[in-house]
Order: C-alpha cells, then sequence, then structure tokens
C-alpha cells in the first residue's frame, strides 16, 4: 500500500508540474526557463526546503520539478522562425531564433528577456515587426550544419536583406513612458536576387541584367508602337528599372551597411499595410 500511495502522489505531483510548466510557457513564450515565474516557483520552493514553512513533504518537489520542465521545454514548447542576416561588409552570417506571434492582426516578437516580459505583461507593449515590402515572411532556405561533437542541426531559415529596430515612446500612466520598438523589414523574395544569391554566384547579376535589358526593349518597343502620349509612363518605367538595377542595388546595400551604427534611433514613421504612421519625436 505504501508503494502504491508514492506511486500515486509522485504522479500527481509530477501531472501538476506538467500542467504549470506548459502553462508558464504558453504565457512567457521563452524558449528556456529563465523567465521571471520560473524563477519565482523555484525560490519558493528553496524557501520551502529551507525552512519547511509549508509543512509539504520535501521530497515530492523532486517529481514536481521533473513535470514542470517537461512541460516547459516539451509539452508547451513555443514554436520559433530562425532569421539569416548576412553582412556582405563584415563578411559574417548571423543566424538567431525569432519567437513570434499574432495580436490583433499584427506581427510581434517576444524577446528573450524578463524586461520585455515585464513590459508586455504589465504595460500591453509589445515588439511588432513590419515589412516593408509587405513580403510574407515565408522560410524559403534551409540551414543544415554539423558541427563535432553535436548532432547535425537541420533548419528553415528567414533570409532578411535588411533590418532596422526603432522605437516609440508610449505612456503607461501619469509621467512614465516605455519604450514600444519596432524591427522594420526587407525580406528576400523571388522577383530580386538576394544578397545570399548574390554571394553565391556571379551569374544572378548576369541573369538579373539580361531581365532589365528586356525590359527596356520592351519599353522601347512601346514608345515606338503607341506613340508619344506613353511617353511619361515609359519614362517612368525606364527609371525604376535603370534604379533597381543589381550594381546599384549593391552599392546601395554595401554602402548602407559601413555607414550604420549600433545605437538605436528614435522611430519617426512606421509603415503598416501601406500606410505611414507618424509618432511624435522620442524623447531622449
Amino acid at each position: 500500500m505504501a508503494i502504491f500511495e508514492t506511486i500515486l502522489i509522485s504522479s500527481a505531483c509530477a501531472l501538476g508540474g506538467v500542467f504549470i510548466g506548459a502553462a508558464v510557457q504558453k504565457t512567457a513564450k521563452f524558449l528556456y526557463p529563465y523567465d521571471w515565474m520560473t524563477i519565482t516557483i523555484l525560490i519558493a520552493i528553496v524557501i520551502d526546503l529551507i525552512g519547511n514553512f509549508t509543512g509539504f513533504e520535501q521530497i515530492w518537489y523532486v517529481p514536481f520539478l521533473l513535470g514542470y520542465f517537461v512541460g516547459y521545454l516539451i509539452v508547451g514548447r513555443t514554436r520559433y522562425t530562425m532569421v539569416m542576416d548576412i553582412s556582405i561588409v563584415s563578411k559574417t552570417m548571423r543566424m538567431y531564433p525569432w519567437v513570434t506571434y499574432q495580436h490583433e492582426g499584427r506581427l510581434c516578437i517576444q524577446e528573450q528577456t524578463n524586461r520585455a516580459l515585464l513590459r508586455r505583461q504589465l504595460a500591453g507593449v509589445r515588439h511588432e515587426i513590419v515589412s516593408l515590402d509587405g513580403v510574407a515572411m515565408n522560410t524559403d532556405w534551409t540551414s543544415d550544419s554539423k558541427y563535432p561533437m553535436f548532432p547535425k542541426f537541420e533548419k528553415n531559415l528567414l533570409v532578411l536583406e535588411d533590418q532596422n529596430v526603432g522605437y516609440r515612446l508610449v505612456p503607461i500612466f501619469w509621467k512614465v513612458n516605455a519604450r514600444q520598438y519596432v524591427t522594420t523589414i526587407r525580406v528576400a523574395y523571388g522577383s530580386t536576387a538576394s544578397k545570399l544569391e548574390l554571394m553565391e554566384s556571379a551569374n544572378v547579376l548576369h541573369d538579373q541584367q539580361t531581365t532589365i535589358v528586356g525590359l527596356l526593349d520592351e519599353v522601347n518597343k512601346l514608345k515606338t508602337a503607341l506613340g508619344p502620349q506613353l511617353m511619361e509612363m515609359a519614362m517612368r518605367i525606364n527609371h525604376k528599372a535603370v534604379a533597381k538595377s543589381p550594381e546599384n542595388r549593391m552599392y546601395n546595400i554595401i554602402r548602407k551597411e559601413a555607414t550604420s551604427h549600433e545605437n538605436l534611433t528614435p522611430l519617426k514613421e512606421v509603415r503598416t499595410n501601406g500606410n505611414a504612421e507618424s509618432t511624435d519625436e522620442a524623447q531622449s
């Protein structure tokens, strides 16, 4: 009977830990259990182990904690997107996870810090993602890596052309403001050559240039066939085609990366669904 009771109590404690761990993970949206709620639970257990204030048998904390971490890391596992950011100037490829979620039709990032978590839970301030081109965030590349003494890692990637993190001050109460971060991104998509493709093969430049030459030839045919009434439209098309040539595009990317700095700048304007949203100048 004693063995049966021990198994029953252990199972109940472990099952309770699984449910609590999964609930905390779903709320925090953290990949690993170092959020403030998990830290609070661990501190409370340590205090009770020292002082035995609750009268709870201390041995039952073992199955509870095992169940808690199983629920946190496996049952309530948050999905994430691996992002690749390439710098041609420094010749670096950075890959890092983004935990994203939808809130009122907006795509947001859950930063893996307790400050960002408290900002979201207490003040409702969220870190938004805005795509400048309106292109969906689809993982179009795959990372296949193998390091010594580690298993093979394969994960789909989202390749970014460019990203910029800004912020705007949001009033919480009285004279207290909080920073609401907004990440503006430009996603690599099929109609242009991404930086990764440009690094992979020089033929991409030739193919893109051939496409542009073909478009210019079509413009010239329109000029001849339809007459001067389409001259203004043709000039606009020609201007856009030349401005987006691979050579000019690569020059703009390298110039922007070479002159960029790490400090965050106050966000002046954010574009969402093609509409401009102006914000007040951030206070220092």
